[in-house]
C-alpha cells in the first residue's frame, strides 16, 4: 500500500486515494505536503514542454469514474528548464467542467521563475516615442516576441 493520507472526509463519501497532479514533480512538494511522491501524478507534455491539457483531461475523467479525488493542479508558469508557460486557462476550463461532475481540485499556478516574467507583459507593447533611435539604451526593454498562448 502507498503512503496516502486519505481525508476522512473523502473516504465518507466514497473518494479514496487522494492525488495531486502535477506538470513536474517538486520534490519541495512532496515534502512540504507530506503526501508521499506515490501520490503525484506527472502530466505528459506537449512539443513545446507545457502541459497536455488533452491528457490531463483524460486522467481527471478517469480518477471521476474511479472516484480518486484531486487535491490540486499545479501549473507552471515559466518553467526552469524551458521556460514553458502551461495552458492555465484551459486547467480552469476543465476545473470548471468536472466541478459540474462532482469533481473539484485546487489550481495552484507555480510562478517562482514565470512570475517575474509574467511582470513584463502588457496588453501592449510599450514603445519609445519615434524620435528616439532604435538603437538606444533608452528603451524600456527589448521587444519580444511573445505567443498569443503566452501571453493568456
Amino acid at each position: 500500500m502507498s503512503s496516502t493520507k486519505d481525508v476522512s472526509a473523502y473516504c465518507r463519501y466514497g473518494w479514496l486515494h487522494t492525488r495531486v497532479i502535477q506538470i513536474t514533480l517538486m520534490i519541495s512538494f512532496v515534502a512540504v505536503t507530506d503526501i508521499g511522491s506515490d501520490n503525484i501524478i506527472n502530466i505528459p507534455v506537449d512539443n513545446y514542454a507545457r502541459m497536455d491539457a488533452t491528457a490531463l483531461d483524460g486522467l481527471l475523467k478517469e480518477c471521476l469514474d474511479n472516484k480518486r479525488a484531486i487535491y490540486v493542479v499545479v501549473s507552471i508558469m515559466g518553467s526552469t528548464d524551458h521556460g514553458a508557460v502551461d495552458p492555465l486557462a484551459d486547467v480552469v476550463i476543465l476545473r470548471e467542467k468536472y466541478q459540474r461532475l462532482g469533481l473539484s481540485f485546487a489550481l495552484h499556478a507555480d510562478c517562482a521563475w514565470g512570475g517575474y516574467f509574467a511582470s513584463t507583459l502588457h496588453e501592449e507593447i510599450v514603445t519609445a516615442p519615434a524620435w528616439v533611435p532604435v538603437d538606444s539604451s533608452n528603451l524600456y526593454a527589448p521587444e519580444q516576441a511573445l505567443g498569443k498562448h503566452t501571453r493568456k
